[in-house]
């Protein structure tokens, strides 16, 4: 039996990691931001729905 020798970095992986939740948190906090935007210029049942539907698409588990 072979034996890999290779050592593997984790910060790299944690790294990567760290940069794709950021790029989420941003992308659901731009979202969010112009949702409520968007509520304050035309206050409806519709958009109200709209920016609850999508936060919760970002429930943790």
């Amino acid at each position: 039996m072979v034996e890999n020798s290779t050592t593997i970095y984790e910060e790299a992986y944690n790294s990567d990691l760290k940069e794709v939740v950021t790029e989420t948190e941003v992308k659901f906090e731009t979202k969010i931001r112009n949702g409520i935007q968007s509520l304050a210029k035309e206050p409806s049942q519709s958009v109200i729905d709209n920016i609850l539907a999508y936060s919760k698409t970002f429930v943790s588990k």
